[in-house]
Protein backbone atom coordinates (compact mmCIF):
# COMPACT_ATOMS: atom_id res chain seq x y z
CA UNK A 1 0.00 0.00 0.00
CA UNK A 2 3.00 2.29 0.65
CA UNK A 3 3.94 1.40 -2.93
CA UNK A 4 0.69 2.80 -4.27
CA UNK A 5 1.14 6.22 -2.19
CA UNK A 6 4.51 6.57 -3.09
CA UNK A 7 3.57 6.08 -6.85
CA UNK A 8 0.72 8.40 -6.44
CA UNK A 9 2.92 11.43 -5.47
CA UNK A 10 5.77 10.74 -7.93
CA UNK A 11 3.50 11.20 -10.30
CA UNK A 12 1.71 14.27 -9.25
CA UNK A 13 5.10 15.44 -8.98
CA UNK A 14 5.91 14.29 -12.32
CA UNK A 15 2.57 15.89 -13.62
CA UNK A 16 3.37 19.09 -11.80
CA UNK A 17 6.81 19.79 -12.67
CA UNK A 18 5.96 18.94 -16.51
CA UNK A 19 3.08 21.72 -16.65
CA UNK A 20 5.64 24.34 -14.73
CA UNK A 21 7.96 23.18 -17.75
CA UNK A 22 5.99 24.77 -20.26
CA UNK A 23 5.30 28.01 -19.03
CA UNK A 24 6.83 30.57 -21.59
CA UNK A 25 9.96 32.54 -19.69
CA UNK A 26 9.17 35.37 -22.30
CA UNK A 27 6.20 38.08 -21.35
CA UNK A 28 5.30 40.86 -23.99
CA UNK A 29 4.60 44.17 -22.17
CA UNK A 30 1.77 46.49 -23.25
CA UNK A 31 3.98 48.81 -24.47
CA UNK A 32 6.00 46.52 -26.57
CA UNK A 33 2.45 44.65 -27.83
CA UNK A 34 1.27 48.56 -28.83
CA UNK A 35 4.43 49.64 -30.93
CA UNK A 36 3.94 46.26 -32.99
CA UNK A 37 0.38 46.51 -33.39
CA UNK A 38 0.89 50.28 -34.14
CA UNK A 39 3.80 50.08 -36.70
CA UNK A 40 1.20 47.25 -38.63
CA UNK A 41 -1.55 49.90 -38.20
CA UNK A 42 0.54 52.43 -39.64
CA UNK A 43 1.96 50.46 -42.58
CA UNK A 44 -1.60 49.26 -43.70
CA UNK A 45 -2.65 52.67 -43.51
CA UNK A 46 -0.41 54.11 -45.42
CA UNK A 47 -0.32 51.79 -48.05
CA UNK A 48 -2.01 52.65 -51.07
CA UNK A 49 -2.04 55.20 -54.10
CA UNK A 50 -0.96 58.14 -53.90
CA UNK A 51 -1.19 61.19 -56.06
CA UNK A 52 0.82 64.62 -56.29
CA UNK A 53 -1.18 67.27 -55.25
CA UNK A 54 1.78 69.97 -54.68
CA UNK A 55 5.34 71.11 -54.11
CA UNK A 56 7.19 73.37 -52.45
CA UNK A 57 10.80 73.89 -52.93
CA UNK A 58 13.08 75.84 -51.35
CA UNK A 59 15.02 78.63 -53.27
CA UNK A 60 15.07 81.50 -55.25
CA UNK A 61 14.87 81.96 -58.88
CA UNK A 62 16.96 84.26 -60.90
CA UNK A 63 14.57 84.91 -63.82
CA UNK A 64 10.47 85.23 -64.20
CA UNK A 65 11.52 82.99 -67.18
CA UNK A 66 13.41 80.19 -64.57
CA UNK A 67 9.86 80.73 -62.31
CA UNK A 68 7.53 79.77 -65.52
CA UNK A 69 9.69 76.92 -66.67
CA UNK A 70 9.52 75.69 -62.83
CA UNK A 71 5.59 76.33 -62.67
CA UNK A 72 5.51 74.60 -66.02
CA UNK A 73 7.09 71.21 -64.66
CA UNK A 74 5.28 71.40 -61.73
CA UNK A 75 1.83 71.56 -63.19
CA UNK A 76 2.84 68.53 -65.77
CA UNK A 77 4.23 66.34 -62.82
CA UNK A 78 1.44 66.84 -60.71
CA UNK A 79 -0.36 65.03 -63.25
CA UNK A 80 1.97 62.05 -63.73
CA UNK A 81 3.51 61.56 -60.17
CA UNK A 82 2.14 58.32 -58.62
CA UNK A 83 3.44 56.68 -55.37
CA UNK A 84 1.64 52.92 -54.87
CA UNK A 85 3.16 51.95 -51.44
CA UNK A 86 1.64 47.77 -51.60
CA UNK A 87 1.06 46.22 -48.67
CA UNK A 88 3.61 43.53 -48.97
CA UNK A 89 6.13 45.91 -48.74
CA UNK A 90 7.27 46.76 -52.70
CA UNK A 91 6.41 50.41 -54.12
CA UNK A 92 5.49 51.62 -58.19
CA UNK A 93 6.55 55.47 -58.56
CA UNK A 94 5.88 57.27 -61.83
CA UNK A 95 7.38 60.68 -61.71
CA UNK A 96 7.79 62.39 -65.08
CA UNK A 97 11.31 61.75 -66.68
CA UNK A 98 10.78 57.84 -64.87
CA UNK A 99 9.61 55.16 -63.01
CA UNK A 100 10.55 52.77 -60.89
CA UNK A 101 10.26 50.15 -58.10
CA UNK A 102 11.75 48.27 -55.20
CA UNK A 103 10.55 48.03 -51.58
CA UNK A 104 9.63 50.29 -48.72
CA UNK A 105 9.66 50.69 -45.13
CA UNK A 106 8.63 52.53 -42.36
CA UNK A 107 11.69 53.59 -40.13
CA UNK A 108 12.48 56.15 -37.25
CA UNK A 109 9.30 55.10 -35.53
CA UNK A 110 6.70 55.13 -38.08
CA UNK A 111 8.56 59.09 -38.83
CA UNK A 112 9.91 58.34 -42.51
CA UNK A 113 9.26 56.36 -45.46
CA UNK A 114 12.17 54.03 -46.98
CA UNK A 115 12.11 53.52 -50.80
CA UNK A 116 14.93 50.57 -51.88
CA UNK A 117 14.65 51.19 -55.57
CA UNK A 118 15.47 48.20 -57.84
CA UNK A 119 17.77 51.49 -59.52
CA UNK A 120 20.08 52.47 -56.53
CA UNK A 121 20.16 56.13 -57.87
CA UNK A 122 16.49 56.64 -57.27
CA UNK A 123 16.36 55.26 -53.65
CA UNK A 124 15.18 58.06 -50.74
CA UNK A 125 14.20 58.61 -47.72
CA UNK A 126 11.09 60.83 -47.06
CA UNK A 127 9.97 62.09 -43.68
CA UNK A 128 6.38 62.33 -42.76
CA UNK A 129 5.80 65.52 -41.64
CA UNK A 130 1.98 64.87 -41.49
CA UNK A 131 -0.36 62.37 -42.08
CA UNK A 132 -4.05 63.05 -41.92
CA UNK A 133 -6.04 60.14 -44.18
CA UNK A 134 -6.71 60.90 -47.67
CA UNK A 135 -3.91 63.38 -46.91
CA UNK A 136 0.19 62.98 -47.07
CA UNK A 137 2.77 65.48 -46.47
CA UNK A 138 6.74 63.84 -46.95
CA UNK A 139 9.74 66.01 -46.85
CA UNK A 140 13.03 65.21 -48.67
CA UNK A 141 16.27 66.80 -48.04
CA UNK A 142 18.46 66.13 -50.35
CA UNK A 143 22.03 68.42 -51.11
CA UNK A 144 21.13 70.60 -48.51
CA UNK A 145 17.58 71.43 -50.63
CA UNK A 146 14.19 71.05 -48.82
CA UNK A 147 11.37 69.53 -50.76
CA UNK A 148 7.41 69.26 -49.44
CA UNK A 149 5.59 66.92 -51.35
CA UNK A 150 1.96 67.78 -50.56
CA UNK A 151 0.27 64.04 -51.62
CA UNK A 152 -3.55 62.32 -51.89
CA UNK A 153 -4.97 59.50 -51.49
CA UNK A 154 -5.73 58.92 -54.83
CA UNK A 155 -9.88 57.77 -55.15
CA UNK A 156 -10.65 60.77 -52.69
Amino acid sequence: MKIKYVASALMIIGVAVFFSGCKSTKEITDEQEETVSRRMTMQEEIAGEWRLTGIEEEGAFSSDEEKQDYESYMEALTISFKLDLFSDGTYFRNMLDYSDRGRWRLISGDTEIELYSDTPEYSVTYTIKDYNNPRLVLINIQNGERTELFLKRAGN
